[in-house]
């Protein structure tokens, strides 16, 4: 008879729950009818109607949940032996404290009405957010920024999503003011709230300096000529907007996780590690950026003047890349300082330890050493410079680099010779002063050698009015050398010693024998074929038989 009663109390229990739910929501309909006749709202009908259907959904659900954890607890005091369920409601109602029905009672409206007003901003954020799109992305068109008008589109659904996320995360916290909880348990949710905000604010901060960055990028190659300085710059610089990014993400994500750690207690004062990490980051970007300008600087400070010489536009050229290399230097040894003091580490002891370590090292290292003092010599005795075509050993080409340690040069096929500066001995510098390019003109006995030194002038006239670099005519004084099937005339061109991959005398050669050869052919003199002179010792010998060519008197 117990559980009977006890079944029909349940019941009773329900169907107050499922009447009161019934009142509220014909309640929230009578509402809603009388708001179509507002005049303020009349342009609002539709979102007043999906504003009721959530608020349908939202009491249907609240049912639903209460019902069930009736029906559990009253399942759960049946288990542990309660006998009369009404009785023992009744008993519990009247050990509840007055104060405590009212807090909950005004718990419950606040928290009521803060869900209809979240859910109202949530409906509204659409209609603010999608014509703020809109502009962004006509200026975006307008400023020609392609990155950020690409990326409108998901930096409003990402904010869409943190700002009703966050909403929910405020109504929760408020609602737990509303109802008096505990001040540990506010506390905590007030921690989740501001971390999750700060968490938000992080990633769309740097989804919008990522578009921004891109955007900028591009509206720099767009607007500015490639010969402006801002361009020239630019270019030069390009190549670090990667990096830059990748450092303004862990800046923020660093500074993210900082703001965060400091919101809880127990683990603040891991704070000061995130502030020292952003403190490196910024210390490496600007450094990689600092190296970078002082490399443009010295390039536009030695070498943009005009009126040099190309004898000095060889020796700044050679002297530039220590000067970047030495600015190099300086900027890492004062980056690493930097860095040092970050952390609170004295750099005093560790400039003395290293200053020992390199006398050590130096001591050591002999060959470095002589390799560096034989850099120094080079350069100052300007025994050859950037650009000049040498021989030296086995190696030979154009100078590429002229380095401390080293010397760089690029044979004519292209292969690159690295040298040590303490090996290089014996050099022979084609680009001093001047240079001959010899050329040796094979010639037959029946030739008019008279008819040919006439066509030599003639070509010395025009290699002269085509080739600057050519400082003088063709000097050819005579035949150089007789051979048994011909003789040799012997051609020198004086030339400017200019820059080339080849060398200048080894091109100038190739034009001088195009040259003699068509001009030999305009004069019809034939091209010199292979001849062999056979000799013979008596008359009688000059009858040879082809058929035998072992004959012992042919020689």
């Amino acid at each position: 008879m117990e559980n009977l009663y006890n079944l029909i109390f349940v019941i009773s229990e329900l169907v107050v729950v499922l009447v009161a739910f019934i009142v509220l929501q014909w309640a929230i309909n009578f509402l809603f009818k009388k708001s179509y006749h507002l005049s303020w709202l009349k342009d609002k009908k539709s979102q007043i109607d999906r504003l009721r259907k959530y608020s349908k959904k939202i009491l249907a659900f609240s049912w639903f949940f209460l019902s069930i954890s009736i029906v559990l607890a009253n399942v759960f005091l049946i288990y542990r032996g309660e006998k009369d369920l009404l009785k023992y409601t009744l008993r519990l109602f009247q050990n509840v404290p007055k104060q405590l029905w009212q807090t909950t009672l005004f718990g419950l409206l606040i928290t009521s009405g803060l869900i209809i007003v979240t859910l109202t901003i949530i409906r509204y954020l659409d209609p603010v957010l999608n014509p703020a799109g809109k502009k962004v992305k006509e200026f975006a068109v307008f400023a020609k920024l392609t990155a950020v008008y690409d990326q409108t589109d998901l930096f409003l659904a990402n904010t869409k999503f943190h700002v009703t996320n966050t909403l929910w995360l405020l109504t929760l916290y408020l609602s737990g003011y509303s109802f008096k909880l505990p001040e540990t348990l506010i506390s905590y949710l007030k921690t989740l709230l501001i971390g999750y905000l700060i968490v938000a604010l992080s990633i769309l901060i740097l989804q919008a300096a990522t578009s921004i960055i891109d955007s900028l990028d591009n509206l720099i190659e767009s607007y500015f000529k490639p010969d402006t300085l801002v361009s020239r710059y630019y270019g030069n610089l390009k190549h670090l907007v990667p990096f830059a990014k990748r450092c303004l993400e862990a800046v923020i994500y660093v500074n993210m996780v900082t703001q965060v750690i400091g919101l809880i207690q127990a683990i603040t004062g891991l704070t000061n590690i995130g502030e020292k990490l952003i403190n490196l980051i910024v210390i490496i970007l600007l450094s990689r950026v600092f190296i970078e300008l002082s490399q443009l600087l010295l390039e536009e400070v030695m070498l943009s003047d005009k009126s040099l010489s190309d004898t000095q536009k060889q020796r700044r050229m050679t002297i530039t890349p220590l000067m970047q290399s030495l600015s190099k230097y300086l900027i890492y040894f004062g980056a690493g300082i930097l860095i040092l003091d970050v952390f609170e580490i004295d750099p005093t002891p560790i400039l003395a330890a290293a200053g020992l370590l390199g006398l050590a090292v130096g001591l050591g290292a002999q060959n470095l050493i002589n390799d560096m003092v034989s850099g120094f010599f080079i350069l100052f005795e300007n025994y050859y410079l950037v650009g000049d075509f040498v021989e030296t050993g086995d190696a030979s080409g154009v100078v590429e680099a002229i380095e401390l340690r080293t010397t760089r040069i690029r044979h004519p096929n292209g292969q690159v010779y690295i040298i040590r500066n303490g090996n290089i001995e014996e050099v022979v510098n084609y680009s001093r002063d001047f240079i001959y390019a010899v050329v040796d003109i094979p010639i037959s006995y029946e030739a008019n050698v008279k008819k040919i030194y006439g066509i030599l002038g003639q070509v010395s006239e025009e290699l002269q009015a085509n080739h600057p670099e050519v400082l003088e005519p063709i000097d050819f004084n005579g035949i150089e050398e007789f051979t048994t099937s011909h003789m040799i005339i012997r051609t020198m061109t004086k030339l400017k010693p200019i820059s080339n991959p080849r060398g200048i005398h080894d091109e100038i050669q190739g034009v001088v024998r195009d040259m003699i050869k068509e001009a030999f052919d305009r004069a019809g003199i034939p091209p010199l074929l292979p001849q062999r002179i056979i000799r013979f010792k008596s008359p009688e010998d000059s009858q040879i038989n082809l058929l035998k060519p072992d004959n012992p008197s042919m020689t």
